[in-house]
């Protein structure tokens, strides 16, 4: 009965998203790069001329992040070096590789060094202690336990 409900709720959730048509607004379809490359390229005057790169554009001078989540921790301290001068501006196209291509670049970039294939084959007593665990989450009735609300939605 659950699985109906829950069935009926995405299937009028599907419903009530709907495309809707693309924009024709410059910033969805795209940009004047003529206009952009020009004004890019122009040279700096006036008080900012005398400012580097860095702080014409209000970039501080370190990165630090912290994240911390159950046994996940994530620290980041890290200099953040913008180049003095002028900087390039460049035009990237997409290009398709052939398989000869992908070679010479795997041979150039790895070339004897095997590759790992790591793989995980749980055994019995594995499996045995994941189906514990989800037994001991349904009885504690743990909010979230299998990614439902509730566990009442998996009965």
């Amino acid at each position: 009965m659950k699985h109906n409900k829950l069935i009926c709720l995405l299937l009028s959730a599907l419903c009530l998203l709907a495309c809707v048509p693309t924009p024709d607004e410059p910033i969805v379809v795209g940009k004047d790069q003529t206009e952009m490359l020009e004004t890019a390229s122009k040279p700096i005057t006036g008080d900012d001329a005398a400012l580097s790169l860095a702080e014409r554009l209000g970039v501080p001078e370190r990165y630090t992040y912290a994240y911390q989540k159950g046994t996940l921790t994530i620290d980041a301290d890290a200099e953040i070096v913008v180049p003095d001068g002028e900087l390039p501006i460049v035009r990237v196209f997409p290009k398709d590789f052939d398989q000869a291509t992908v070679t010479r670049l795997w041979n150039v970039l790895v070339g004897d060094v095997p590759m790992q294939v790591v793989s995980y084959e749980p055994t019995k007593a594995d499996i045995a202690e994941e189906i514990e665990a989800m037994l001991d989450a349904l009885e504690a009735d743990e909010p979230g336990a299998f990614g439902f609300e509730t566990n009442e939605e998996l009965e």
